[in-house]
């Protein structure tokens, strides 16, 4: 798998994907989901989200942040391809890979958190993302 990545990499699996990628690796012997992230992160040369309640960001130099308020609406379908379109936008307009996936995973977290009522899909996480970055620029209030 190291050998096929290339340029700026974001992996965003969750914990089963995560648990299968790197099966048989010395990545699995390590003990909790932050060290797992950090060894593999640093393995890869890549940025890796562990998703999860608590999303972890770890970047290849061993830096890793935690998006700890990450809503249980989040384990939807298509909400983990919403986030990737986010990071992948990012990168695209030339935010370095872990700032791309920081930002990402804060704004996949907040707009699962100003959904009103139950029932949350994909769809709706990409409808909540203009009020949100225009409240962040504080032009509109939420």
């Amino acid at each position: 798998m190291r050998r096929a990545l290339g340029g700026p990499c974001v992996l965003t699996p969750h914990e089963g994907e995560f648990a299968r990628l790197f099966a048989g690796t010395p990545i699995a012997e390590h003990p909790g989901r932050l060290a797992k992230a950090q060894a593999a992160a640093r393995w890869l040369g890549a940025t890796l989200v562990l998703k999860g309640p608590d999303t972890l960001i770890a970047r290849p130099d061993g830096i890793v942040t935690v998006q700890a308020d990450a809503p249980a609406a989040l384990a939807t379908a298509g909400s983990g391809d919403v986030l990737a379109g986010l990071i992948l936008g990012l990168l695209a307009q030339g935010f370095p890979a872990g700032a791309a996936a920081e930002a990402s995973v804060w704004l996949h977290a907040r707009a699962a958190t100003v959904f009103p009522g139950a029932g949350m899909i994909a769809e709706d996480l990409v409808a909540s993302l203009p009020d949100i970055l225009l409240n962040f620029y504080g032009k509109n209030t939420l």
